[in-house]
């Protein structure tokens, strides 16, 4: 196995539909998501685990593709959150970043409603 050739089709996939979805936000806040969505793209580190591990595991845990597919885009819009707020923290207090809370809440509503697609309330996943 390629841990990151093997699966690059289905990658593409979540990241494409991942802008597709930013791309319905606000007009004052789609450039910068559609920035932040491709800032990251394509980059081969550490980041990329948050899409390619679902594809990892599927096998492991008899998932079909489009499961595999929705989990990568629920955790893409969750690693784009924790990004956010991550720029958050570091900006310069004198640099307007106005735009990136809502941005990040955006993101963050993405990730739980995907996520919410596989685990109602009651799963004992939301307290893990």
């Amino acid at each position: 196995m390629h841990p990151f050739c093997d699966f690059s089709a289905d990658v593409e996939w979540v990241l494409e539909t991942c802008k597709k979805r930013v791309a319905t936000y606000p007009a004052a806040l789609r450039h910068h998501g559609l920035a932040n969505v491709n800032k990251f793209r394509g980059r081969r580190n550490f980041l990329d685990c948050a899409y390619y591990l679902p594809f990892w595991l599927q096998d492991a845990f008899e998932l079909d593709q489009n499961t595999c597919r929705l989990i990568a885009l629920g955790n893409a819009f969750g690693q784009h959150y924790f990004l956010v707020q991550d720029e958050v923290m570091d900006a310069d207090p004198e640099e307007y970043k106005g735009h990136l809370l809502p941005l990040g809440n955006l993101f963050f509503l993405d990730f739980i409603a995907t996520y919410r697609s596989f685990f109602d309330s009651r799963s004992p996943f939301w307290e893990f």
